[in-house]
């Protein structure tokens, strides 16, 4: 009798509960909502990451990430990618692999303290950029989804023994948002072979002042390899770079 009243009034004030509403209304809201109120540089991200996808289309081979953090772009990758695989088998999809310590950063090298900037942000020391809160979430998530894989540990530790491991993964992406030296380096010298012709590797940090670590082992890596890939701005947001490996 009180729970009728109740919804008597609710109805009168306007409320609807919400099994009622149409599931319909329920994603246009979501949409409208995003639309609306997202930022430019969130729209712009966003972008980047289907941009990125689609310039895979046709490489052979799994993504990995190197750097999840809270799993913004990881999750990204994964949602786009469950739309476009839409129809294949359950094998056919890619595998999508990220990497992380999930203790935030690992020591930082002389190469990663060349700007005042980056000595004076309380992140970039070791255990910087980590988010324990976000990861309970993460990780319930990325259990759900059959072609994900969460690779927990340090690069020097962890990167190695993946690949070691796993002899058949071949890559179509990498991306690389590791913001330190040693780290980008470690990931570099184990996933070049694995890159298939016309792969990409994407770079968070490279040539950011504020992260100087990941620009010098860019240079040192591949001081003897040109005219084995290409350099190229990302569209939706041109401060970003990609590098395309020739066949």
């Amino acid at each position: 009798m009180i729970k009728s009243i109740v919804k008597k009034v609710a109805r009168k004030a306007g409320f609807v509960p919400l099994s009622e509403v149409n599931m319909w209304d329920r994603r246009k809201s979501n949409l409208l909502n995003f639309q609306y109120k997202a930022t430019d540089k969130e729209w712009r991200q966003l972008m980047m990451y289907f941009e990125i996808i689609n310039a895979i289309e046709d490489v052979p081979g799994d993504v990995a990430e190197f750097g999840v953090a809270a799993g913004i772009s990881l999750v990204s990758f994964i949602r786009i990618l469950r739309v476009l695989d839409r129809g294949k088998t359950r094998d056919e999809p890619r595998k999508i692999y990220g990497f992380d310590s999930f203790e935030g950063l690992p020591e930082l090298s002389s190469h990663d303290s060349a700007t005042d900037q980056l000595r004076s942000s309380p992140e970039m020391k070791r255990g910087g950029y980590n988010y324990p809160e976000s990861y309970p979430v993460l990780f319930r998530y990325i259990s759900s989804e059959p072609n994900a894989e969460l690779v927990k540990g340090w690069f020097e530790d962890s990167v190695s023994v993946f690949f070691k491991n796993n002899p058949h993964v071949a890559l179509a992406l990498i991306h690389i948002d590791c913001d330190l030296y040693e780290s980008t380096k470690i990931v570099l010298e184990h996933t070049w072979d694995r890159l298939s012709p016309n792969g990409l590797i994407l770079f968070d940090e490279l040539h950011h002042p504020g992260f100087p670590g990941e620009t010098v082992a860019f240079r040192e890596f591949f001081k003897d390899k040109p005219g084995q890939y290409t350099l190229h701005n990302i569209k939706s947001l041109p401060a970003k770079r990609f590098l395309i490996k020739k066949q």
